[in-house]
């Protein structure tokens, strides 16, 4: 993503600051509030002393997981000669580039691979946390939420759609082998809205099974792709 931004900067890590916009304070909180709410339903009989610990480290690992899928783009655009501007917590960690017509496709593919590799990696660690850990422990509940949020975010990147992962992967790979940057955009507008159906199709047919996480994220999805898909 490119464009500049006046918000102000949280702090600087990597030679990359970090911006925060104020729908980043809605994201935190609901974050925190569901992974309490999670833990109430895990453990009813617990106090809420306990719940509200559990959702104040949901915040935190998911502090990890966005910003952190965020730096690792900024270590893989230095890597590749092409730095990003900013990082931009808005409800996902957003990366800023500079509009630079030098920049190689090569040089999109690779800052784009940072992300993917950092939270694939996470949700492996997550994995191997959560098997070592003793059921209805509060080790097991944050591996629990550890795991699900960095899957959400690995999940996220590689949907074939605007501004995400893998989508510029697939943007920049067409361009690399020839196609032009209208041809490429053309073909990641009509990936973006072929998502966008299937993950609509997968949220309804969840809602009507009363599959409530499946339903919720494919509804999701197909609000991002299809938005995407019209730009």
């Amino acid at each position: 993503m490119s464009h500049s931004s006046e918000f102000p900067t949280l702090v600087v890590i990597n030679d990359t600051p970090i911006k925060v916009t104020p729908p980043s304070v809605v994201l935190l909180t609901s974050i925190i509030s569901g992974s309490a709410l999670w833990s109430r339903w895990r453990h009813p009989e617990g106090e809420w002393g306990r719940h509200i610990l559990v959702g104040l480290i949901g915040g935190g690992l998911a502090l990890v997981a966005d910003i952190g899928h965020g730096l690792a783009h900024s270590v893989s655009s230095q890597r590749v000669g092409a730095p990003m501007r900013e990082i931009r917590v808005t409800f996902v960690a957003l990366s800023v580039y500079d509009d630079d017509p030098s920049i190689t496709p090569r040089q999109h593919i690779g800052r784009a691979l940072g992300g993917p590799i950092y939270s694939a990696s996470l949700a492996a660690l997550s994995w191997l946390w959560l098997r070592s850990s003793t059921s209805d422990t509060l080790h097991h509940d944050a591996a629990t939420i550890s795991l699900g949020l960095n899957l959400l975010t690995l999940g996220g990147s590689l949907l074939p759609i605007k501004y995400v992962d893998v989508g510029s992967i697939l943007k920049w790979s067409l361009v690399e082998g020839g196609q032009s940057e209208a041809q490429a955009d053309e073909a990641l507008r009509v990936a973006s809205a072929a998502t966008g159906v299937a993950a609509a199709a997968i949220s309804g047919v969840s809602f009507a099974r009363r599959w409530w996480l499946p339903a919720l994220i494919g509804l999701g999805v197909s609000i991002a792709a299809l938005i995407a898909a019209r730009r």
